[in-house]
């Protein structure tokens, strides 16, 4: 389940859409976590994730990045939850390496 709290319209049915093709992709049904996103004002980082246990985690995001970085952030958090949840299983898994351009 996904709580947004903040940013506009667009913002919002963004955030719902990436989180709905990833909890298809990548999570049981009976295994859905449970995000509460805040879009806001974020002092000294783009993004911020916490995990407080029981599958639930916290995402904050700055508001003023732009559409695509608004994604970008959405997925890296993302991104970060699926290796967080899978090292706490003790499930081996590859990390993806990103390389500079």
């Amino acid at each position: 389940m996904l709580y947004i709290q903040g940013g506009n319209k667009e913002q919002i049915e963004l955030s719902r859409q990436l989180f709905s093709f990833c909890c298809n992709g990548l999570f049981k049904k009976n295994n859905i976590p449970n995000i509460d996103l805040t879009i806001h004002k974020v002092e000294g980082a783009l993004a911020w994730t916490d995990y407080e246990g029981e599958g639930k985690f916290f995402i904050e995001i700055e508001e003023s990045l732009n559409i695509k970085n608004l994604l970008l952030q959405c997925a890296m958090s993302s991104y970060m939850y699926v290796n967080f949840c899978q090292e706490l299983r003790l499930v081996s898994y590859q990390p993806i390496i990103m390389k500079k351009r």
